[in-house]
């Protein structure tokens, strides 16, 4: 039997017009399962740099012709629009409760426990997590007693946190910001997460260099549940460029709805920037759900780098990583 393939749309007319359909479905998972069956071929060859500032302004671009807007700043194209579209209680129901079969969640749980089975953060160990949304990864971690700091751009998250861990009784440390931001100025952490959060982020590079300041000598950064993109993948087509605005029409649908940044990245690439910065990887593969799959990033001149090194390379002749 032959695997799945995405179908190729050559035409923003072709996209609009499975964009309609998907209006029309009964339920968000059945808009979920069309979109996700096909991508739009930019059909532009992209020779340049992607470490350039000609590639950013490009990506810039195509992102623009995405949602039809002029600009994008996460302060104003990050926000989540759709909390008031739904009506969701985020106390109660904090996405991505209430959303599908138990199936839906189940993956996530599934993903959140091989998240925390790869950090070890030992007690009383301190994390810092970007782009929380709903919270429930840190919440969680927060209830274990661990110290927990999260950093969201969406002031309705924030306070649904916060009003979370009220009602639990346990500490966390919830401030509205960008990536890079820290609630407590100079503050280090042992490990900083993003969990289906990195995607967001536009000018990633710098990012990745800034995050020296954020973790501890010894710590680390994850990046998990993110759409880098292994090559083979069903996915594969919907990047074709080493990272910008993901093609296929569920990223295309968000993005023109409400105006988000969602990037996706050719894994050999995510090596390379990681690196460029200053990090080595690792790459933790959860079996049971691509959400669950982790990317360590430790010191390039952390003590131990070198046994991490032969590991990553091992794994790479395995098929975990790129080769």
């Amino acid at each position: 039997m032959n695997a799945p393939t995405l179908t190729a749309l050559h035409s923003w007319e072709e996209v609009d017009d499975v964009f309609e359909r998907a209006e029309r479905c009964e339920t968000d998972a059945d808009r979920v399962a069309l979109l996700c069956d096909y991508y739009y071929d930019t059909s532009e060859p992209l020779d340049l740099d992607p470490f350039g500032a000609e590639y950013r302004a490009e990506m810039v671009r195509l992102h623009s012709r995405i949602t039809g807007r002029e600009r994008y700043t996460p302060a104003e194209s990050e926000r989540a629009g759709y909390l008031d579209e739904r009506g969701l209680d985020v106390v109660a129901q904090p996405p991505p409760f209430g959303n599908g079969a138990s199936d839906a969640i189940g993956e996530y749980f599934i993903a959140w426990g091989y998240v925390m089975r790869v950090l070890a953060i030992p007690p009383g160990g301190s994390i810092l997590e970007y782009g929380p949304g709903g919270g429930q990864l840190s919440v969680a971690l927060a209830r274990h007693g661990l110290d927990v700091s999260v950093v969201d751009i969406e002031p309705v998250y924030i306070e649904a946190i916060e009003e979370q861990c009220s009602r639990l009784g346990v500490p966390i440390t919830a401030r509205v910001g960008e990536f890079g931001d820290v609630p407590e100025p100079g503050r280090r952490y042992d490990a900083v997460l993003f969990f289906e959060a990195f995607h967001h982020s536009l000018d990633h590079a710098e990012l990745l260099r800034r995050l020296h300041t954020v973790v501890s000598d010894s710590g680390v950064v994850a990046i998990a549940g993110e759409p880098i993109i292994e090559p083979g993948s069903y996915w594969e087509p919907t990047i074709p460029f080493a990272w910008g605005p993901r093609c296929d029409l569920l990223s295309l649908y968000a993005m023109r709805r409400y105006g988000w940044l969602e990037l996706g990245f050719r894994e050999a690439y995510f090596y390379d920037v990681s690196e460029h910065a200053g990090w080595v990887v690792t790459k933790e593969a959860c079996a049971l759900t691509s959400r669950g799959t982790t990317y360590v990033l430790r010191r390039r001149n952390e003590p131990g780098r070198l046994d991490r090194v032969v590991t990553r390379l091992t794994g790479r002749l395995r098929g975990r990583g790129p080769a």
